[in-house]
């Protein structure tokens, strides 16, 4: 993140790099002090909702072991369930938040302007990460993870149009490994890719005949593998699966100063059918630029803006601005984190295209998923997984 940040500026934009620091330096500080303030109140779902906005904003300048850490917080403060949780926040967690906020300040003035590393080398994992490691490595080649799927429906709430493929692991000795422990372990050992790869083949294969579409979250690294559009393509005919069943979700920190790499790979999955989603639209600083540079057929909201609806005024008021942005653009809007009545009535009224939440249902297994398809509603007599 830092290199592109530096060709950025080298390239004729060190405004916009100057924009992306102060954007940062101004939120992430109240952020920080939100989550406190929730959190000694007890209010554990402003202190998720204060986490989840320091995590984005942490990601989208690449201060990764700060984004960790306010995910590790915000993931207790909603709880199993996704609402709020009983997770406690120590003082002393809000002050290590602050500390690495200070470092990755401080790393990110210094290495913009001395042109050197971006940080020092992370720490290798230790004995317990090696060996988790190693066994979901064992398991990706053995094909030993499962998929749960969540449904997608439209605005009325009432039919299934899609569903996001979600990956879990069930580890032979330890049960059920949390994907929030299993995916950012391969993501900080360079097993994210060969993740992704599992994920698409397998979601292609097990939905190839459910007449839904199905969406697939790729992380920057994976697409720009080498050889990456061939998998895609030998995969969707291995699958026998048409390719505009199959949706791509991706951040806009995917594309933070693209060097032209991931517009040319995101043009040529259209040209071949894929559907493109941008994910956690509001998250970031620069969604417009990337509603108009790249080719998305879907936006999906963040979920801190549905969250917001009844307790903040913005939010009702950004979330009919998404709306009618989608609508001008003609793509379609997908509101995610749906969780109660009122918020599906607003945002059904408000003109959103689809729905995804705990409201209409969890994730499921393939199996549920596809009685679901011709059976009963989502959510109803569905335990997810």
């Amino acid at each position: 993140m830092i290199d592109q940040l530096r060709r950025m500026a080298a390239g004729g934009r060190p405004d916009f790099v100057a924009r992306v620091l102060s954007l940062y330096r101004e939120n992430a500080p109240p952020a920080i002090d939100a989550l406190a303030t929730a959190a000694q109140a007890g209010d554990w779902e402003a202190a998720a909702r204060a986490a989840h906005a320091l995590k984005s904003m942490s990601l989208n300048i690449g201060a990764e072991a700060l984004a960790e850490a306010a995910g590790a917080i915000e993931r207790a403060g909603r709880g199993e369930s996704g609402r709020a949780g009983s997770g406690r926040v120590e003082a002393a967690d809000v002050e290590a938040l602050r500390a690495l906020y200070a470092r990755s300040s401080a790393c990110l003035t210094a290495c913009l302007a001395a042109g050197g590393p971006a940080a020092a080398s992370p720490s290798p994992p230790d004995d317990a990460d090696l060996a988790l490691l190693a066994d979901l490595r064992a398991a990706l080649e053995a094909d030993g993870l499962d998929l749960a799927y969540q449904p997608i429906v439209d605005r009325t709430g009432r039919t299934v149009v899609g569903a996001e493929a979600l990956a879990r692991w069930r580890h032979p000795q330890l049960g059920p490994i949390a994907p929030s422990r299993f995916v950012p372990l391969a993501e900080r050992n360079g097993l994210s890719a060969a993740l992704g790869a599992w994920v698409m083949r397998r979601a292609l294969r097990e939905t190839a005949d459910w007449p839904i579409r199905v969406s697939v979250n790729m992380s920057a690294l994976h697409i720009r593998q080498p050889g990456f559009l061939d998998d895609v393509g030998r995969w969707l005919r291995e699958a026998g699966c048409e390719p505009g069943k199959l949706t791509i979700e991706v951040t806009e920190t995917a594309f933070m100063g693209d060097d032209g790499e991931g517009e040319r790979i995101l043009q040529a999955l259209r040209r071949l059918g894929v559907r493109l989603a941008l994910d956690d639209f509001g998250a970031g600083y620069s969604s417009l630029l990337y509603l108009r540079r790249f080719p998305f057929d879907a936006i999906k909201i963040d979920r801190d803006f549905v969250a917001d609806l009844g307790e903040r005024s913005d939010a009702s008021a950004i979330i009919h601005a998404v709306v009618a942005i989608g609508r001008a653009l003609g793509k379609e809007v997908i509101a995610e984190g749906v969780e109660t009545p009122e918020q599906h009535a607003f945002l059904r009224a408000a003109g959103v295209n689809g729905l995804q939440g705990y409201l209409f249902g969890r994730p499921i297994a393939p199996a549920a998923f596809a009685a679901l398809l011709g059976g009963p509603q989502p959510g109803v007599g569905q335990p997810g997984i």
